[in-house]
C-alpha cells in the first residue's frame, strides 16, 4: 500500500468533491479516498500497482484537473 496526495483544481462545492471521490473510488486498486474541498486535495491509499497517472486520469474524466504533490 502507498498513499498519494493530489492537488485538485476546479472543485467549487461539496458536490464537486463528491464527484472527485466517486471517480477515484472507481479506480482499481484504490483502498480509501479522502477529498478535502477547502484544501483542494485528495489523499488516496492505493495498492502498489496503482499509478498516480490512473488517479489523475479519473479526475480529468470527471472534469477536474489534478497533479501529484
Amino acid at each position: 500500500m502507498k498513499q498519494l496526495t493530489l492537488a485538485v483544481e476546479g472543485m467549487m462545492c461539496d458536490g464537486c468533491a463528491g464527484a472527485v471521490r466517486e471517480a477515484l473510488d472507481a479506480v482499481a486498486g484504490v483502498e480509501s479516498v479522502d477529498v478535502t474541498l477547502e484544501e483542494a486535495r485528495a489523499v488516496v491509499t492505493v495498492g502498489d500497482d496503482t499509478a498516480a497517472a490512473e488517479l489523475i486520469g479519473a479526475i480529468a474524466a470527471a472534469g477536474y484537473k489534478a497533479v501529484e504533490t
